[in-house]
């Protein structure tokens, strides 16, 4: 038998195929945190639906609203190309750190979309709306106990 037909090809794991190269131990266990991450997917989904519990305000910021939604509902689906893409790029730039950026990205996202939505709120002037006065009326403790029948 040559060498060349026991040649085998490298024992690439699960990982590697998916990141689409061979990560080192730490890009690994940073790996499999990402994907432990999946476990809180689905609360993340159910808190989403809340995001339309207070009034729309614009457009605009029911346009970033549905962006949200988006971006917590289908993170299984870009999580792992997310992953790979960061991989390859810091495999290219050589520079390991920025594969560990790789869950900012969502945040980012999220982050931009809240922004967005909070400055395209219209501003309200009117006091129009309830203060403490309304909520107290204008009764204090002193005006009570005046009307109050005097102790015997």
């Amino acid at each position: 038998m040559n060498k060349e037909e026991i040649k085998q090809e490298p024992n690439d794991g699960l990982i590697a195929r998916i990141l689409g190269g061979t990560p080192t131990i730490l890009q690994k266990v940073f790996f499999i945190l990402m994907e432990f991450s999946l476990i809180l997917w689905p609360l993340g989904c159910y808190v989403s639906i809340f995001f339309f519990d207070a009034p729309v305000r614009s457009d605009v910021d029911k346009i970033c609203r549905y962006g949200m939604l988006i971006t917590i509902c289908l993170y299984p689906i870009y999580l792992f190309p997310l992953l790979r893409f960061m991989f390859q790029l810091s495999k290219n730039l050589r520079a390991t750190w920025l594969y560990y950026l790789c869950p900012i990205v969502p945040i980012l996202i999220l982050r931009l979309l809240f922004s967005i939505s909070t400055i395209s709120a219209p501003k309200i002037d009117n006091t129009e709306f309830c203060t403490n006065e309304d909520l107290v009326g204008h009764w204090t403790l002193s005006t009570v106990a005046k009307s109050l029948p005097p102790l015997r």
